[in-house]
């Protein structure tokens, strides 16, 4: 009876050491970078957006933002999670906040519950090997309740299928212009339509809209996709994204890497972006914000986009902008309280480059020990 009496009283006061010596281990006071971040996600997006996001972390704080704090509300958010089910699909035909209902070519009993909840791929004969068929019409095949369209099984069931894996997207390119979507210099890389391939053998409710959002409003709103967003996700619209923060926007010009990770900035927008609406939730002015781990994953990935807007910035032959560029980085999130990793690894190399060695040299050397201290 001792022992167990013992447990009991140590199983009660443990609530009481856990609260004593870890609070500052665990306390979140003045912590305000979720919802710095998520103001960074919308400001990364041109007016009158729609952002794809995924996850809870890369959504809910965005909602906070828009809808308590009334950051961007023109901007429509889409959780990629949520979009396979028919009363969240429902809410994309009404307007919130500032942001007008899209575009869709599905219709509520067209989606309602179980149908379409997967759309397979076969081969339509009447389609010649490898040619592209026009998304919209892709759409409206897949919708279509015509028996002609479907398949037909064995026990007299039919469904819907997808008839190609081969997509075109037809880009009115003054259109483009007039919406900003390029540079003025990349004009001579304008395509007059995206073109691309999906390897998927089906396509899940939540895909297929991803889909029909783009096919029916890409040239009507500027569509994103956030970069915590998974690449299967992208459905091969990667070949078309431009780095503008932290999103990719579908752009007509193609990326030639093919990869998310390495798709081009768009400079002067970027920059806009990050120099001076981009906040950092208080990790400089308070140095006892507890950072934690799902709090530093997102800030290296604010650094390494701080690295790829200072490398396509030297491209350009603006050092001193890009030495800026790492300067402002360093300083929002400085190495004592955001480690250097791999996401930086080209800091050192930017300055060398600007013609900054001294701060080259310095910021190696403090990388270099950091390095042999882990090692």
């Amino acid at each position: 009876m001792p022992a167990a009496l013992g447990a009991t009283v140590l199983c009660a006061s443990a609530p009481f050491l856990m609260g004593s010596q870890g609070w500052d281990d665990h306390t979140r006071h003045n912590r305000f970078t979720a919802r710095d971040f998520a103001i960074d996600y919308l400001e990364s997006c041109a007016p009158n957006a729609i952002l794809f996001t995924q996850g809870d972390n890369d959504t809910y704080p965005l909602w906070y933002a828009q809808e308590v704090e009334g950051v961007r509300p023109d901007i429509r958010i889409i959780n990629l999670s949520l979009l396979g089910v028919d009363w969240y699909i429902d809410q994309l035909n009404y307007k919130i906040n500032d942001a007008p209902p899209l575009k869709l070519t599905f219709k509520p009993e067209q989606y309602n519950g179980s149908n379409r909840d997967v759309v397979r791929y076969k081969s339509d004969p009447r389609i010649p090997a490898g040619q592209p068929v026009e998304l919209k019409k892709v759409m409206q095949f897949i919708a279509s309740e015509n028996q002609r369209d479907k398949v037909m099984y064995q026990n007299g069931e039919s469904e819907n299928y997808l008839p190609t894996k081969n997509f075109v997207v037809e880009i009115d390119t003054n259109k483009a212009k007039a919406m900003n979507m390029l540079a003025p210099e990349d004009y001579g890389q304008m395509v007059p339509y995206l073109n691309w391939t999906i390897d998927n053998n089906a396509l899940l409710k939540n895909d297929l809209l991803t889909l029909d959002i783009v096919a029916n409003n890409i040239m009507e709103r500027p569509i994103y996709f956030a970069v915590s967003v998974a690449p299967e996700a992208y459905l091969g619209l990667e070949k078309y994204f431009q780095l503008e923060g932290l999103s990719y926007h579908v752009v007509p010009k193609i990326n030639p890497s093919n990869s998310p990770y390495s798709a081009p900035p768009r400079v002067d927008v970027m920059y806009e972006n990050m120099m001076k609406k981009f906040k950092f939730g208080g990790i400089t002015e308070n140095p006892k914000v507890n950072l934690d781990e799902n709090i530093l994953r997102m800030t290296v990935n604010i650094r390494g986009n701080f690295g790829r807007l200072a490398e396509a910035l030297l491209v350009k032959g603006e050092k001193e902008k890009a030495a800026e560029v790492i300067d402002y980085s360093l300083k929002s999130m400085p190495s004592d309280r955001v480690p250097h990793s791999v996401f930086d690894y080209n800091y050192p190399e930017i300055y060398y480059a600007a013609g900054q060695k001294e701060k080259g040299r310095k910021l190696l050397t403090e990388m270099l020990d950091k390095a042999n201290d882990e090692l």
